[in-house]
C-alpha cells in the first residue's frame, strides 16, 4: 500500500506524519532531522505487513530525499550525513496533521 506522508524514526519508533497536502509534513520531517533523528520516506510511503508489525520505506527514486516548498529538493546524506536517512522502518505511530 502507498500513502501520502513522511516516515521519520524517532529514537528508534517509525513514525508516520499524515495529512492534507500543504500541511507541513515535509517540514515537521526536516525538523526532526535536524534534532538527530532519520528520514525513511517523504512524500509517498511505502507500507507492508512484516508479520505483526507494518514496516515503510520510500520508492526507490526518491529514497533520501525531502521536498520542501520554497527550496526543493534535499539529499539529506550530503546535509546532514548517512545518519539522517534509513532504507525502512518500522510504522509504529500514526500522527495526522491538522490546521
Amino acid at each position: 500500500m502507498e500513502l501520502h506522508g513522511a516516515l521519520v524514526q524517532v529514537e528508534g519508533t517509525g513514525v508516520l506524519l499524515v495529512g492534507p497536502s500543504g500541511i507541513g509534513k515535509s517540514e515537521c520531517a526536516l525538523e526532526l532531522v535536524v534534532r538527530g533523528h532519520a528520514l525513511v520516506a517523504d512524500d509517498v510511503v511505502r507500507v507492508r505487513r512484516s508479520g505483526d508489525a507494518l514496516v515503510g520505506c520510500a520508492p526507490e527514486l526518491i529514497r533520501c530525499f525531502l521536498e520542501i516548498r520554497g527550496l526543493g529538493l534535499l539529499y539529506l546524506p550530503d546535509l546532514y550525513g548517512e545518519a539522517a536517512v534509513r532504507e525502512e522502518g518500522p510504522v509504529d505511530l500514526m500522527c495526522r496533521l491538522e490546521e
